[in-house]
């Protein structure tokens, strides 16, 4: 049999030869003659006269430095005060700045400019007079879920920026008297507040809890009841179990800490509140007036 010659020609693109039937040698070539044809004669003009030009490390920074628009110095002095405060989301930054939020303006300007380290994961819902108002109201040590229904926010979402911010954090609700304080405190701390002394029930220092303190001053107030704190006047033999043993020295423990903190811890115990309530009262109120230094801040 005889053969059939095979018949070629040149690829429309590369110009490589290809058989007849083809009119690209392949799919590279195919997609890429089907843009350029696209082209108006005015664009293929332009490719062709910047392909003649080698494109080198100078040609493309001046590409870029083209592209690039001024910086507004406005615009700079507005992030770099958000910026400062480190606690305010990007999202609230955009929104205040008036940039845009797909925009990479902000996330070049960000890498380019900002010198703080910004606070991650706070809520993108919370601008700056919030903040402001929330330390505020943190050096009232006001409860935090108080806090919460003021600003309008969640109780969870302020305790979190609360510690995130490392703000002192409230957790006793000052009117849960029945919850939190016995009958015996809750008299002798309206004996104080009778003689028209602000006091702080549930007052923190450290890791220590006590009973009550005196507002601008050095006192502290404890109310230990006989059987827990182990009084001397009742067990005159000293404790008779582990729980009391353990409360002495936590007793101990607190008034040592008070004192090399500077305050001065007034104890009363149940059992003279109960039998002499009036010379315990008068008694009180003589050692916090000998004792008193105020003082201007807590």
């Amino acid at each position: 049999m005889r053969k059939l010659s095979k018949i070629f020609k040149s690829c429309h693109t590369c110009h490589k030869e290809i058989f007849e039937t083809k009119n690209f040698c392949n799919k590279f070539c195919y997609f890429s003659r089907k843009d350029y044809n696209n082209h108006s004669e005015e664009t293929k003009q332009k490719i062709a006269k910047g392909n003649s030009k080698p494109f080198t490390a100078e040609r493309k920074k001046n590409i870029s430095l083209s592209k690039q628009k001024p910086i507004d110095k406005e615009l700079l002095k507005t992030l770099n005060y958000l910026w400062s405060l480190t606690y305010v989301s990007p999202k609230v930054i955009k929104e205040i700045s008036g940039l845009s939020r797909r925009s990479r303006i902000y996330e070049n300007l960000f890498k380019k400019f900002c010198k703080y380290d910004q606070k991650k994961f706070m809520p993108s819902d919370w601008y700056p007079e919030h903040y402001q108002k929330l330390f505020e109201l943190a050096d009232q040590r006001i409860w935090f879920k108080q806090i919460a229904k003021i600003l309008g926010f969640g109780k969870k979402q302020v305790y979190s920026v609360m510690k995130k911010l490392g703000l002192q954090i409230n957790t006793k609700n000052p009117d849960a008297w029945s919850c939190v304080t016995s009958k015996v405190e809750f008299e002798v701390i309206s004996w104080i507040k009778e003689k028209k002394f602000q006091v702080e029930t549930q007052f923190h220092i450290g890791n220590f809890l006590y009973d009550g303190h005196i507002k601008n001053s050095n006192i502290l107030i404890e109310v230990n009841g006989d059987y827990w704190h182990c009084n001397p006047q009742v067990y005159k033999n000293g404790p008779i179990n582990q729980m009391q043993k353990s409360h002495i020295r936590r007793d101990f423990a607190k008034k040592s800490f008070a004192a090399k903190q500077g305050y001065y811890l007034v104890t009363i115990w149940e059992k003279n509140v109960k039998d002499n309530p009036e010379k315990t009262k008068e008694w009180l109120l003589n050692k916090i007036k000998s004792n008193i230094i105020e003082t201007k801040n807590d």
